[in-house]
């Protein structure tokens, strides 16, 4: 069976969506936008699992108040992000497990 392996990056600062909440923070009913994004993949049986790539600030939150509160389970790394989305999605890629074969 094939391993797959989902990059969330979410370390923008959401700069076509300003406020003082950051963009993945925002609620969205009764849950933020990240936590929304992260419950479908994990409710994915083909995805094996999870690198969120937050702001270096933010990883601690997203651990506590997105992947600990909503318990989801396949998020298995939560880094940090670059300058660039490029930058982050690739600090995603190093994460990623040696045997992944396909990488969303």
């Amino acid at each position: 069976m094939m391993k797959v392996s989902a990059i969330i990056p979410a370390a923008g600062l959401g700069q076509r969506l300003p406020g003082v909440i950051e963009k993945p923070y925002i609620r969205l009913g009764n849950r933020p936008i990240l936590t929304r994004t992260l419950e479908q993949l994990s409710a994915s049986e083909r995805i094996d699992e999870i690198i969120v790539v937050v702001s270096k600030f933010n990883i601690d939150l997203c651990r506590e108040k997105v992947v600990k509160k909503y318990n989801i389970p396949k998020v298995k790394h939560i880094i940090s992000g670059g300058i660039t989305r490029g930058e982050s999605v690739y600090n995603g890629l190093r994460k990623a497990d040696p045997q992944t074969d396909i990488i969303l």
